[in-house]
């Protein structure tokens, strides 16, 4: 279980990069000679960093919320269901802490918390990521 782990978290990226890949298919004229290329992707560098960003964080959240019914309450072994969830929801979160630098403490960490299954109270202040499980709860802030 924990190579599968491995190997999907390593496909996170790559799987993050489709919609950016996409984009420049689709916007890029198959005729288009090297220059022309390099100009397009240049141009478009911008929204491709966007993409990227946005379709890795809901990959992370989503991956991370697929695990999280896995995890209960009580004293579990590390080569267990629950040991296996608990890792592989750390190591997620900590590859997202990486590259996904430019969402902490801003608006969006809140919101990408509650996608990814945390519940999270109004009102509350968030600024980093670790060591978090569904079993985690933010209270509403005073």
């Amino acid at each position: 279980m924990y190579g599968v782990g491995l190997g999907l978290q390593n496909l996170v990226p790559l799987l993050a990069s489709a919609p950016g890949i996409l984009l420049l298919a689709a916007l890029v004229p198959s005729n288009a000679s090297l220059a022309s290329e390099a100009t397009t992707i240049g141009v478009l560098a911008p929204l491709l960093a966007v993409a990227f960003t946005c379709s890795y964080a809901m990959l992370i959240a989503l991956m991370f919320r697929a695990v999280s019914p896995l995890v209960r309450p009580g004293w579990h072994r590390d080569d267990g269901c629950v040991g296996w969830a608990l890792w592989f929801g750390k190591s997620l979160m900590g590859q997202a802490r990486g590259t996904l630098f430019p969402i902490y403490s801003s608006l969006y960490t809140r919101p990408w918390l509650g996608l990814a299954g945390i519940p999270i109270g109004k009102r509350t202040e968030i600024s980093t990521v670790v060591g978090l499980n569904r079993l985690t709860r933010f209270d509403r802030g005073r």
